[in-house]
């Protein structure tokens, strides 16, 4: 009896200790709306040197551009995944050094408390002609004014946040795009397997494109004529000012103010300038 106690005592610090270790491995959520922690335990200030465009390409780390008080770039994480920045004719180029399967499953047992993330900071009157960023992880905009964006994100998702574009596109393979408080014009949101969710955002033209995603519009200011295209997810949209709608499905429901129609096509005032169109083919369409 005793020996069965001791065997099963063993057994359960094993599973604890495992346990720890899958934890502690695992990179925990990502919130932008968390502040963001600057200590200089860590820190790799990379330049200083002022720019009006960023190209960046990072394979492990987030990466935040935020609005600061000068121009700078920073690193906070392992070393052996290192970013490298440098500013030439007022281009800003951020690459970050290849991980490895290997690298990264030991990385993640010997510094698991780590996490990479490389932030830009821009002054608060800088506006800049364009960002390019091809991302693994999360990349996160705030308080940024662009005149173009290329972003892009294979497993992460994309905040922005109190930002201006005034053309481009956002795209994400398996993770959200999130935007509040913005304003896009002629930008194209796509998400192969994620959400696309907005809050208080002024959308001029453009469109949004989802495979498996709900698409999520709340407080929305609609100018010109806006799309949303969706396979499987609900597209749905809220409290939002919309002037004119159209709305097609082929086997969801369609749902505008009182209006309620199972497939086809649902509309309200479609000659009106500033017009939203829902395009679905198994998920719902609401216009509250």
């Amino acid at each position: 009896m005793k020996r069965a106690f001791k065997w099963g005592s063993i057994i359960i610090v094993c599973g604890l200790i495992i346990s720890g270790i899958a934890y502690l491995g695992h990179k925990q959520p990502f919130d932008p709306m968390s502040p963001i922690e600057e200590s200089t335990a860590n820190r790799d200030v990379l330049t200083r040197k002022s720019f009006n465009k960023i190209k960046v390409t990072a394979s492990s780390a987030d990466v935040i551009i935020k609005q600061g008080n000068h121009f700078s770039v920073s690193y906070y994480g392992n070393k052996n995944h290192a970013v490298h920045a440098q500013v030439k004719d007022g281009v800003l180029k951020i690459t970050q050094t290849p991980v490895t399967h290997s690298k990264l499953a030991k990385f993640q047992l010997l510094n698991s408390s780590d996490e990479e993330r490389c932030i830009v900071t821009v002054p608060q009157k800088a506006s800049l002609t364009k960002i390019e960023g091809h991302v693994n992880n999360e990349l996160l905009l705030n308080r940024i004014l662009a005149k173009k964006i290329n972003l892009e994100s294979n497993n992460g998702d994309i905040n922005v946040l109190n930002s201006e574009f005034d053309q481009g596109k956002i795209i994400t393979t398996s993770g959200d795009i999130t935007i509040r408080n913005s304003s896009l014009i002629q930008t194209k949101l796509a998400s192969t397997s994620g959400d696309i969710n907005l809050n208080k955002v002024s959308l001029t033209k453009g469109c949004s494109l989802l495979t498996s995603g709900d698409f999520n519009g709340q407080r929305l200011t609609i100018i010109g004529h806006y799309s949303v295209t969706n396979q499987s997810g609900d597209n749905s949209i809220t409290k939002s000012t919309i002037d004119g709608a159209k709305l097609t499905t082929k086997s969801g429901d369609n749902n505008l103010k009182r209006k309620h129609r199972s497939g086809g096509l649902l509309e309200r005032n479609t000659t009106e300038p500033n017009f939203i169109y829902l395009k679905n083919v198994s998920g719902d369409n609401i216009i509250k």
